[in-house]
């Protein structure tokens, strides 16, 4: 099987631009600093090379997981984990446009004692 192409530059830029180069996973063993490339949803269940879908990870963390997902026993779960009161409206509005009618979606509002 041929190996797929890597990631555009100006992709790879954005995303640690946006994320950062630490690795995301953080798996026992892990080097902390990204390396590589790693899609949230993999490239083999249909994951495409866009920032929302791209996390800088460590070798050992990225060879790890391999193509596993991380939703996909019983129903996926989108969480947006922002600072009380700075949801982002980007994200909401992606998982919106990409959620399936069978998805759980929640949405929550700070409480006060957050503020």
């Amino acid at each position: 099987m041929p190996r797929r192409q890597v990631v555009a530059p100006s992709i790879r830029s954005a995303e640690i631009a946006a994320w950062g180069n630490d690795c995301w996973l953080e798996l026992p063993g892990c080097t902390k600093v990204g390396t590589e490339d790693d899609h949230i949803v993999p490239h083999a269940h249909g994951g495409k090379d866009t920032v929302p879908n791209l996390r800088r990870a460590c070798k050992h963390c990225n060879a790890s997981r391999q193509d596993r997902v991380l939703y996909g026993y019983g129903c996926r779960l989108h969480m947006i984990v922002c600072p009380p009161g700075s949801c982002d409206r980007e994200a909401v509005d992606y998982i919106a446009q990409h959620a399936k009618p069978s998805d759980c979606l929640l949405y929550t509002s700070p409480s006060p004692r957050d503020s």
